[in-house]
């Protein structure tokens, strides 16, 4: 119900994951409670959700609205500014991979993928889908080199902090 009017209650998908998973615990509380022999196993939710990567990605996110409002972005795409198109893709792979080293990859491909679909409009580029395929796997890899560049690495950091 929740998405199917986004104009009368507009929530995210985020936010919608956690009215769900809180109507969810309070159904559980519920049925024990009309239902008390059924005997409903009870279930820790806290020491299922690991709050280190949660902390980590909220945080990240916080970085990169801030980073919006200095308008480093406006400096990437400057950056990115070249007349040779081989020169512009392999700029595009250098700062993909870059910044989704120390931001979140998924960040990096939704700030890149406009600056790109511009350029490429602007210069008159036959096909997009070179640019578009050297920001997602540059992001990739970029995000790859460090914990903070992919929730996966995030969430395998904070449940074995003993790997280096």
């Amino acid at each position: 119900l929740l998405l199917m009017w986004p104009k009368h209650l507009p929530l995210g998908r985020p936010s919608i994951a956690m009215v769900f998973a809180a109507l969810a615990c309070g159904l559980r509380v519920a049925c024990r409670v009309a239902w008390p022999g059924e005997d409903y196993p009870t279930v820790d939710i806290y020491g299922k959700v690991n709050p280190t990567p949660i902390a980590l990605l909220f945080g990240l996110m916080l970085v990169n609205a801030y980073l919006k409002e200095t308008g480093l972005w406006g400096h990437v795409e400057r950056l990115l500014d070249s007349e040779a198109p081989l020169l512009f893709l392999v700029k595009v792979c250098g700062v993909s991979a870059v910044m989704s080293a120390v931001l979140l990859n998924d960040t990096v491909c939704l700030v890149l993928t406009p600056v790109v679909l511009r350029f490429c409009r602007r210069k008159g580029a036959p096909t997009t889908l070179p640019y578009l395929l050297a920001v997602s796997t540059s992001a990739n890899i970029g995000s790859c080199l460090t914990v903070i560049g992919n929730p996966q690495n995030a969430l395998i950091s904070a449940i074995s902090p003993d790997i280096s």
